[in-house]
């Protein structure tokens, strides 16, 4: 028996979509969870807001499922992702 709430299949493949845009194109720049939360509403368009993950759930997700991201505040934005090999490239 499965725990917690059921998958919507509609909002993961979405995140996952999102989640492969990040990883493909973060060294590019910063994103914000709220980006984030825009490209999974354009994946989605038409599908319903219902379908979209919350800012909330999203950092969530990213935290238990992506290990070499984290969350930091650059030139005052909130919650930017950033992923550790973007970091390197300060050095």
């Amino acid at each position: 028996m499965q725990r917690g709430r059921l998958v919507n299949q509609l909002a993961q493949d979405a995140f996952n979509k999102v989640c492969d845009k990040l990883e493909s194109t973060c060294e590019r720049g910063l994103y914000t969870l709220q980006d984030f939360s825009d490209m999974m509403c354009e994946i989605l368009q038409n599908q319903g807001d219902e379908n979209v993950y919350s800012v909330k759930h999203i950092k969530r997700q990213l935290e238990k499922n992506m290990e070499n991201m984290f969350f930091a505040e650059f030139l005052g934005r909130k919650n930017d992702c950033v992923f550790s090999r973007f970091l390197q490239s300060f050095r």
